[in-house]
């Protein structure tokens, strides 16, 4: 079997189209209480061990890379999961047609592309219309978890977040991605920040 190559990076300008609502709608029954969005999941590992122990909240994960959005799929049928998905796309320009108002509690962020080039900062995950769409559909108590190796685009990410957000002491007892645990081990100091709405 010829093994596919994933890559690290991928253009979200490519897919200008926005997700679809009805992708995920199926999977909102009455025993989910709650929804989980993980923006760039990546491997979704996180996702994945998240949505096993809490089978009362729906996890959405958006990726990019088409040939890792279908290997967390196969994972997440693997593991008879009915309360997770992960759907490829752009998640910068599809919050407002994937959500209600007020209908995500929960926003993970982990790693984001940095895209420090000039010529490529449209393609950064974090523009100030993000955050206003973000801002609308999170729930009035919901939380968005934040984690970076990258002491500028945490910087980056708390002058756009001010503006709608308080920033909190991330907690302790959040599962580690593959990122994190590979940075760790590395000696990296990774910067994480928990937002609440003002």
């Amino acid at each position: 079997m010829t093994k596919v190559r994933v890559r690290n990076h991928a253009n979200p300008l490519s897919y200008p189209d926005p997700i679809k609502r009805d992708q995920w709608l199926k999977l909102k029954t009455n025993q989910i209480s709650s929804i989980c969005l993980d923006m760039g999941c990546g491997q979704g590992e996180v996702m994945i061990a998240s949505a096993k122990e809490n089978p009362s909240i729906l996890y959405i994960g958006i990726e990019v890379r088409i040939v890792m959005c279908q290997k967390v799929n196969d994972k997440i049928k693997e593991n008879k999961l009915t309360n997770a998905i992960c759907l490829q796309g752009n998640a910068s320009i599809s919050l407002s047609s994937l959500f209600e108002k007020e209908e995500v509690n929960e926003v993970v962020i982990n790693f984001p592309d940095p895209w420090f080039k000039e010529r490529y900062k449209k393609r950064f995950m974090i523009q100030e219309a993000v955050v206003n769409e973000l801002y609308d559909v999170l729930s009035s108590d919901g939380n968005i978890y934040f984690k970076t190796d990258l002491v500028e685009i945490y910087e980056r990410f708390n002058k756009e977040f001010e503006k709608k957000f308080i920033s909190k002491p991330f907690p302790e007892n959040r599962l580690k991605s593959y990122w994190e645990k590979f940075h760790e081990s590395r000696g990296k100091q990774i910067n994480r920040i928990l937002f609440v709405k003002k």
